[in-house]
């Protein structure tokens, strides 16, 4: 009786969740015919059952039937199966499970996968799984953020890149690199995350770029998606969307935008952030990848011709420079300056690349033993260099897959843990052109997303975990199409 009743409930929130839940299509989704190859992508952080066992008071409002690890998994299994999604991203996935369940599971519905646990003791990690069919792995790149060389990195968070190449006569040149990963949570230690961000955007920078002109660094489409725990209003959001993060007078907790985290933590210092140690820039790259001309890790070359600038469906004409004119005076009286105010300059006027050029150019000279010694505080150059460090960038032009300065808030929620409600999973693609809010899609154009929910939806189903949905996030998706630009 007690199984036919939470077979009940189950029923009534999968039915409830099949009409709060709808695919939203885009405008470029009219011309989906257009699309030779077209692909689902799922983020998904299935909760491991070590997070419920050793975090129960979170779960008290949750029947404990549905706590239980083969009755979540039992529910999360379908789920997926049942988006028929082609390329699947998962976070707190267990080790065990994944062996002995998820990749069998998926093996026989003719999946390939690879998978990485956490450092230290946890059990859990990541895990990307794609159609064969559809893909082939060409590289695989495993991040582990623990480093004896920054005090910083002392958490067992990682990241998992795939790089696929469609099976697809017309993209044999096109390799897509797929990145899931699941962040620190800790509300207070948003420092933390943003060196966990610019550590794996290094490795994706590594593996994604194809060449560098003296206009833009050009890459390979990605796709990075997992639980950020960032909330969408907080700076390390807009360090991702925009490409650039100044820390001067912020405290920590205040960086990911978690309740918890507000007015909390330390106040940040930039110095604490560099990454030099191991070899990686303020512009979030490896310092060898500076001057870098060719991607190694790839034989194909790659097309950079685009489209022809009349097609209405991009709606951004940029510059030929992809950001905003720089005035040759400025460029002038920025010469050999070692004046790190210029960065702010530079970054208010939404050229990232020259802004990470000099701030790269600053840190070389910090290095050198003819700059300043840092105790003399009097000279103004050792002034710019203690001030350059608050910034850091990337180069990647990523556009989220939900826009949610298009939503009232408070925003639609991707988990619920006890009574808090976040909006922390998050799938973000690269464009080809971009400035402000403005882009334009190149080789990988977003066709559809599945819409979120909200905390009264959340709350209406009885919380989360509950009879029908076996983890305390919801998945995430995205339909793209590709498109050679000719």
């Amino acid at each position: 009786m007690a199984g036919q009743s939470a077979r009940s409930v189950e029923e009534l929130i999968l039915k409830k969740m099949a009409s709060i839940r709808r695919w939203k299509k885009t405008k470029l989704y009219k011309a989906q015919s257009k699309w030779d190859f077209q692909f689902t992508i799922m983020t998904y952080n299935i909760l491991s059952q070590n997070a419920v066992e050793n975090h129960r008071y979170l779960y008290r409002n949750c029947h404990p039937a549905f706590l239980q690890d083969d009755y979540r998994i039992s529910r999360i299994l379908p789920e997926i199966l049942k988006s028929k999604s082609d390329i699947i991203c998962l976070q707190e996935v267990e080790q065990n499970l994944f062996n002995n369940r998820i990749k069998q599971v998926f093996d026989s519905q003719g999946f390939e996968s690879i998978f990485k646990s956490r450092t230290g003791s946890h059990s859990d990690g990541c895990a990307i799984l794609w159609r064969k069919k559809k893909f082939d792995l060409v590289h695989e790149k495993a991040v582990e953020f623990r480093s004896t060389s920054v005090e910083l990195l002392d958490r067992d968070n990682i990241g998992l890149i795939a790089v696929l190449k469609p099976n697809h006569p017309k993209f044999t040149h096109l390799l897509l690199h797929v990145a899931t990963t699941h962040l620190l949570f800790n509300p207070k230690r948003g420092d933390i995350k943003l060196c966990q961000l610019r550590w794996f955007f290094a490795e994706l920078e590594r593996l994604s770029l194809k060449k560098v002109t003296n206009v833009k660094r050009h890459y390979h489409p990605i796709i990075l998606c997992g639980d950020f725990n960032i909330e969408p209003d907080s700076p390390l959001y807009e360090f991702i969307q925009k490409g650039g993060i100044n820390v001067l007078n912020i405290m920590s907790g205040d960086l990911s935008g978690q309740s918890d985290g507000k007015n909390k933590g330390r106040l940040i210092n930039g110095q604490s952030l560099l990454l030099h140690k191991l070899g990686i820039s303020d512009a979030s790259r490896f310092e060898e990848q500076e001057t870098k001309i060719e991607n190694p890790t790839t034989t194909h070359k790659a097309s950079t011709s685009s489209k022809s600038s009349s097609d209405t469906r991009e709606n951004f004409s940029p510059t030929s420079s992809d950001t905003k004119p720089v005035d040759p005076g400025l460029l002038a009286a920025i010469g050999s300056s070692n004046d790190s105010r210029w960065i702010t300059t530079l970054l208010a006027m939404g050229n990232h690349q020259l802004a990470a050029e000099l701030s790269s150019r600053l840190q070389a000279n910090r290095m050198s033993p003819d700059w300043p010694d840092s105790a003399d505080s009097s000279k103004s150059s050792d002034s710019g260099a203690k001030e350059s460090v608050q910034h850091f960038y990337h180069d990647f032009k990523f556009v989220p897959v939900y826009k949610y300065k298009t939503l009232p808030k408070p925003f639609p929620i991707t988990s619920m843990t006890g009574n808090d409600f976040n909006t922390v999973d998050h799938i973000f693609y690269s464009v080809s052109r971009k400035q402000d809010d403005l882009y334009r899609e190149g080789s990988l154009r977003l066709l559809s997303f599945y819409s979120l929910i909200s905390s009264k939806d959340a709350v209406e189903l009885g919380g989360l975990p509950n009879a029908g949905l076996g983890s305390d996030h919801i998945c995430l998706m995205a339909h793209f199409g590709l498109c050679n630009r000719k």
